[in-house]
């Protein structure tokens, strides 16, 4: 099974969301929100 590209971004966005101190860091934030609003909506 390959991983799934989604789990993957959730990866990197949670990893930029986590240094906080990157220029982009509000960019990465909303992109952070948004896959957790995505997240909640897909099946486990």
């Amino acid at each position: 099974m390959r991983e799934r590209p989604l789990l993957h971004s959730y990866s990197n966005a949670a990893k930029w969301y986590a240094l906080g101190k990157q220029p982009y860091s509000e960019v990465y934030q909303k992109v952070f929100m948004s896959l957790l609003a995505l997240g909640s909506h897909l099946p486990d």
